[in-house]
């Protein structure tokens, strides 16, 4: 049943992605696309209501992507739900959107999140942008969220309930906003937090740390 697409390029022309009645773009679903240059400035779902499934989410399969540094916006729910089996991703300069990328059958080898990387939205104080995604390696070097971002009980950043093999704490990052890495799964030797961090930026049960490193402050928020 699945279209197979060589290469794909969505181009920065591209505003919008129109939607059905409950709110899903599904563009691309039941597609396997062998190579995905996403190269779109700030296309955005037509509108923001019901369950958020983006152009790639549910059924589609990516087994390339790259992202081009001048994109400023990922849309809400991009490859929600979607297989992605990627061995490095770079995401430079844009504000990735709502549940962008959550799912367990999203797994990439090295993660790259730049100095210009944010967010956009949030629904019910909720990110969850790599909720349950599976990364090998996280290079974090944002330094363009608030780390104030919610002042609720119960959020969700951008990493919760994701499985992390390896942190890298860029020495230029100023914060860890606050539930960051809520719930998420690390194992790791030794991890260095060289910057302030917020209330519940790691909680977990299922973090599992030889040697730990602060050389920041708790911020309160």
């Amino acid at each position: 049943r699945n279209n197979r697409i060589k290469d794909l390029t969505i181009g920065a022309g591209v505003t919008t992605f129109p939607v059905n009645s409950s709110g899903n773009s599904l563009a691309f679903n039941y597609c396997t696309i062998d190579r995905l240059q996403y190269r779109a400035v700030s296309a955005q779902l037509e509108k923001l209501s019901g369950s958020f499934y983006g152009p790639f989410s549910d059924s589609c399969v990516v087994k390339g992507l790259s992202i081009d540094d001048t994109v400023a916006v990922i849309p809400y729910g991009c490859f929600k739900g979607a297989k992605l089996e990627l061995e490095e991703l770079t995401i430079e300069n844009a504000a990735i959107g709502y549940a962008a990328f959550y799912g367990s059958n999203i797994r990439i080898g090295t993660l790259n999140i730049g100095k210009g990387a944010g967010y956009t939205g949030m629904v019910s104080n909720q990110l969850n942008n790599f909720a349950n995604a599976k990364i090998e390696t996280l290079n974090y070097n944002s330094n363009s969220i608030d780390p104030a971002w919610t002042d609720k009980t119960n959020s969700y950043g951008m990493f919760a309930n994701a499985t992390i093999g390896q942190l890298n704490i860029g020495k230029d990052v100023e914060a860890i906003p606050a539930y960051w890495f809520y719930q998420a799964t690390m194992k790791q030797d030794t991890l260095t937090i060289p910057c302030a961090w917020g209330y519940y930026a790691f909680y977990s049960y299922n973090k599992n740390i030889g040697t730990l490193v602060l050389n920041g402050d708790f911020e309160q928020i």
